[in-house]
């Protein structure tokens, strides 16, 4: 595992929507190669699509919603990645993280609940009387650090979204039980966040690291049913997401803290 040691790379936190077109051409063409590993055989018509829809999510954090990587009742806020760098500033990973304020509401206020919930929530957020109580929700979770309204609205999840990694990482960082390079980008991507929070994601059924990478630091699959994606285009074959989540952001930064050689390895990479 030498020549993968998280030492040998160089980390960085970077907000995707801010990216240059260059750095934007880097993250597909690393996206491009980690997903045909994972999923080879497709059309490159279909690879196309994956990665030009991952682009516009990247760009614009909510501009995906309702097609195949966001749910129409998915929201994402402060995005953020952490880029995982060799020695010649080549990349080698990319792991995204967002703060999830999804919602499985779907009920309207009544004008009664409306008038009194709206004439005060709609001076601070711009909500209106009459919208659907999934996007007051939404707004509420998205707004909950401004409003200082943490303790009324369920706390917001740190969701560990799309990652990406090259061939030569994706092999060396399979889980040993030691401190990987995956680690320390998670660690970067956590340490900020609300100890508080759950760390959520959705794997694909396939991948070959992934899944089994967040079963390692405690983010395990939730018993929910899978449901099908079709991230490769409308008339190809979809692909399975099963939800995996865990308690709080504190679990996750306490598991990878105590993998042997964590400790050097994370303050190596400050």
């Amino acid at each position: 595992m030498s020549n993968v040691s998280p030492q040998n790379f160089e980390y960085k936190l970077v907000n995707p929507t801010k990216l240059s077109d260059t750095e934007h051409d880097e993250f597909n063409g690393l996206y491009r190669a980690s997903v045909e590993v994972d999923f080879p055989g497709r059309s490159q018509a279909e690879y196309d699509y994956f990665i030009n829809n991952l682009e516009k999510q990247r760009r614009k954090v909510n501009a995906g919603v309702g097609g195949p990587f966001q749910r129409k009742n998915q929201r994402y806020g402060s995005p953020l990645a952490a880029v995982i760098l060799d020695r010649s500033h080549n990349l080698h990973g990319v792991i995204s993280g967002t703060v999830n304020v999804s919602t499985s509401a779907e009920e309207k206020l009544t004008d009664r609940v409306g008038a009194k919930l709206g004439k005060k929530a709609g001076k601070v957020v711009g909500l209106v009387v009459g919208k659907p109580l999934g996007k007051l929700e939404m707004a509420a979770k998205m707004h909950s650090d401004t409003l200082h309204i943490n303790r009324l609205v369920p706390k917001k999840w740190a969701s560990l979204g799309s990652r990406a990694f090259s061939l030569s990482l994706l092999e060396g960082i399979q889980d040993t039980g030691d401190v990987s390079a995956a680690d320390v980008g998670v660690h970067h991507i956590l340490e900020k966040r609300d100890p508080r929070e759950q760390v959520s994601s959705w794997p694909y059924v396939g991948e070959r690291l992934w899944s089994p990478y967040l079963t390692s630091i405690g983010v395990t699959y939730t018993g929910e049913p899978f449901e099908w994606r079709w991230v490769f285009g409308e008339d190809a074959t979809p692909v399975v997401q099963f939800r995996h989540t865990n308690s709080g952001v504190h679990e996750v930064l306490d598991i990878i803290s105590q993998k042997p050689g964590a400790p050097e390895a994370i303050d190596q990479s400050k």
